[in-house]
């Protein structure tokens, strides 16, 4: 049976982040294994699958780089590790950018009837993009990480070699390794079997975002005129959180492939679109977990080629609802869009701004970490969105470095050790 330090579930951003710094601090044996196809067959294949794949999700089009306070979750998470080290892993790690200053430009709320937050963010091209996620694959091929593409990891046991991995390889034939480590940085497409995977070492079952993606002209009016903006803007109806989602002015608009279905996303290709799309979206209590975002998908799948004024959707959500649940979602959402639309927000009547289902956002399930993202398995760690914490290309290769950290730091512990009892 191989054997590897350390092995990585998933070849995304954080993945190939933890691969890299492990391999240059310890020159320990890293292997990656990484269900979809290399980069390269990823662009050339121009398919929808957005989400599997070396590079991570969304790494074939162009993104936002959200850069602290944005996302606070992991920041204050990792408060003490970001004070120390958050400079030095984004002048290695930050796709060729200069650090960002660290500030939140808007901070109000909006005649008692929602609040907004604008944070720093960065426009990242398509072909900025390619060069970067490049670059990291590189990286880590010139410093000796291991990377198998279209191995599908089927399970792990503990065993007394360690931690053993089963995986289909390119053939779909069944393979086992061995490692002391394993990092877990599955992603988004990862998310129904999180659950199975790593049960032992604590999952909660999150309220997923669940809603629709708006389209509307881009426009000198409103408080999406700004292109690239990290806008947030956020309002509770009864007991359901309504928030404005991956606003991209100036953006395209995505249909990503989730298994068999599709939803819809929004990113950034090589120039700068006359639109802006962002989602809206709502998180109820009475829908938890990842089957209950992957069932929304299902349920309006009809819809995907349908493209629907906001107006129809506001005048018509209750019909077109599958359940009381959705509908409860439709109505906060809907009751949001009015103060929006009141408040002239959008800078466009509702007439002139298309709604298209479905859209969806925090499919994870959240595991259970410390502030290097380890589990209560000293050896198991989870990074990406599989920790279920953020998305965001930033917050991958920041989770997947504090990763490598902890693993760093375990191992020359052991070899410490080792030379103690010598």
């Amino acid at each position: 049976m191989e054997r590897f330090n350390v092995i990585i579930i998933g070849g995304g951003i954080s993945g190939l982040v933890a691969g890299i710094e492990i391999r240059r601090q310890t020159r320990k044996s890293v292997l990656i294994l990484e269900k979809g196809d290399s980069y390269e067959a990823r662009i050339a294949s121009g398919s929808p699958d957005l989400i599997v794949g070396l590079g991570g999700a969304g790494t074939v089009c162009g993104g936002k780089l959200c850069y602290p306070p944005a996302s606070g979750t992991i920041w204050e998470k990792t408060r003490e590790e970001f004070k120390k080290n958050y400079a030095a892993a984004f002048a290695m790690y930050g796709a060729g950018k200069d650090l960002p200053r660290h500030k939140l430009i808007v901070d109000r709320v909006h005649s008692g009837a929602y609040y907004e937050k604008g944070y720093e963010s960065e426009l990242i091209s398509q072909q900025e993009m390619h060069a970067y996620i490049r670059d990291l694959i590189s990286q880590a091929d010139e410093c000796g990480v291991e990377i198998r593409v279209k191995s599908e990891m089927v399970e792990y046991k503990q065993e007394s070699a360690g931690k053993v991995i089963h995986y289909l390889d390119e053939s779909r034939k069944d393979r086992t390794v061995c490692a002391d480590f394993l990092i877990f940085a599955g992603g988004r497409a990862s998310s129904p079997e999180i659950d199975r995977l790593l049960k032992q070492v604590g999952v909660k079952e999150q309220m997923p975002d669940l809603g629709i993606r708006l389209q509307m002209p881009r426009s000198s009016a409103g408080l999406f005129q700004a292109v690239g903006r990290d806008v947030k803007l956020k309002m509770k109806y009864e007991d359901i959180l309504v928030r404005t989602f991956c606003v991209c002015s100036g953006g395209h608009l995505a249909q990503v492939r989730m298994g068999n279905n599709l939803y819809f996303d929004g990113h950034f290709d090589q120039g700068i679109s006359d639109s802006v799309n962002f989602g809206v979206l709502a998180r109820s209590p009475e829908l938890v977990g990842t089957k209950a975002a992957l069932d929304y998908i299902e349920d309006y799948q009809n819809m995907v080629d349908q493209p629907i004024s906001c107006k129809w959707f506001m005048e018509n959500f209750s019909q077109l609802a599958k359940s009381d649940a959705h509908r409860r979602v439709f109505n906060a959402i809907v009751v949001f869009l009015d103060k929006l639309l009141e408040t002239r927000a959008f800078g466009q009547d509702a007439d002139a701004i298309n709604v298209y289902l479905p859209s969806v956002d925090r499919l994870n399930p959240h595991v259970i970490t410390d502030s290097s993202f380890r589990t209560r398995d000293p050896f198991l760690y989870v990074i990406g969105d599989a920790a279920g914490i953020s998305r965001g290309f930033v917050q991958a290769q920041w989770s997947g470095f504090c990763a490598a950290r902890g693993v760093i730091t375990s191992l020359k512990e052991e070899e410490d050790s080792v030379i103690l009892c010598r």
